[in-house]
């Protein structure tokens, strides 16, 4: 029986181990720091990614020798891998990434060969206005309705199941042209231009509204089809690249990443800036991808280091609450209102959810603890 008593105290032990052990292994994000992750499988800048049921995807871009390539990896943050998936039907970089219905759109960009000359790329060869579609379900591409104005270096967001192809260049002008697509019918309209130029500025949606951000902050709403100003950012910033929070895990924001190492954050609630720690690796012509509230930086070019394949994430400022917008509306009280007081009545402090867990665990364990005892010790007599 001795034998007995002491095989169930240690699965006791160890159930209760893994009990108060888990929730400190499942929270291993440290908020506004930067951790080195898998790197693609090809160098590459001028890259699209798009989040598709929780894996991302690196498409397109210029490699290494500058040549344009129709490269489509998937990486999956579960196991840290990248897979190579079926290529993009059109080589090209600089386009416009969009998921609409968990399918991938490349709009526009640089098709054609783009040689170098002593380390440094010619100029664009040949901007289009090709639509692609890409069905990670299927790993199939298929072609769609071309964007009436070719472009490069334009960017896409999807509001409402339609995709707005803003700015870009063509001829080596750049455009404040506004056009959008309509998946359903395959169809293109033209809306509301962007008040001013943005040189190769980045760009992502909050509440249906789509910012565009370099040395401006430029909010296009479609629902009325017009445009307003933001705050600019404390430093302009070329060629980075921008992701949008959710506030479900981390309080809702967009990080403004690149052009160097710099992390802006703006606050769409109050049109404000603050930074976050700096990007590791300094870059331009990358790519972010938000996924669960975190953010990935993808690839990009550096002029020491050239193309890059680096693949960092960062852990946003507050990650794990939930933004204060979020939360529900509380419910109307039905009983009178109370007489108000000279002072308000203190209000308990909230109980910490971390030391509620443990605290329930030592409980659980000394019950048990103290059953198996009293149960063995019946047996004995």
């Amino acid at each position: 029986m001795g034998k007995t008593v002491a095989l169930v105290l240690v699965l006791f032990f160890v159930i209760a181990s893994c009990m108060t052990v888990k929730p400190a292994l499942s929270s291993n994000l440290v908020e506004n720091s930067w951790v080195s992750k898998a790197s693609m499988q090809e160098a590459r800048s001028g890259l699209g990614v798009a989040v598709v049921n929780g894996k991302i995807y690196a498409i397109g871009g210029l490699d290494s020798s500058y040549n344009l390539v129709d490269t489509n990896e998937m990486y999956d943050p579960a196991t840290n891998t990248w897979t190579t998936l079926k290529s993009m039907p059109t080589p090209r970089a600089k386009f416009g990434v969009a998921v609409c219905q968990d399918k991938i759109y490349v709009i526009g960009g640089e098709i054609g060969s783009r040689p170098s000359v002593g380390g440094l790329a010619l100029a664009v060869s040949v901007v289009t206005g090709i639509n692609e579609v890409y069905d990670p379900a299927t790993d199939t591409w298929e072609t769609k309705t071309s964007m009436p104005t070719a472009r490069v270096v334009l960017k896409a967001n999807v509001v409402d199941g339609k995709i707005y192809c803003i700015g870009g260049a063509y001829d080596s002008h750049f455009s404040k042209v506004t056009e959008v697509y309509d998946p359903v019918n395959d169809s293109w309209v033209t809306m509301e231009p962007t008040p001013n130029l943005q040189e190769e500025f980045a760009s992502t949606v909050v509440d249906d509204k789509i910012f565009i951000i370099s040395d401006k902050v430029q909010i296009f709403n479609p629902k009325n089809n017009q445009w307003t100003l933001g705050t600019p950012p404390p430093t302009p910033t070329y060629q980075g690249a921008a992701g949008a929070t959710t506030g479900s895990m981390a309080p809702k924001r967009i990080y403004f990443i690149g052009g160097g190492s710099a992390n802006q954050i703006y606050n769409p609630n109050d049109d404000s800036w603050s930074t976050g720690a700096s990007m590791p690796t300094p870059r331009n012509s990358l790519a972010v991808a938000v996924l669960d509230d975190t953010v990935y930086a993808i690839g990009g070019w550096h002029v020491d280091s050239g193309h890059l394949a680096i693949n960092e994430l960062y852990t946003p400022i507050g990650y794990g609450t939930l933004d204060p917008s979020l939360s529900p509306e509380p419910t109307p009280s039905l009983s009178p209102t109370p007489t108000p007081s000279a002072e308000p009545e203190p209000q308990p402090e909230p109980f910490p959810t971390a030391l509620i867990a443990v605290v329930a665990s030592i409980i659980i364990m000394a019950v048990v603890g103290v059953g198996l005892l009293v149960y063995f010790r019946k047996r004995k007599h």
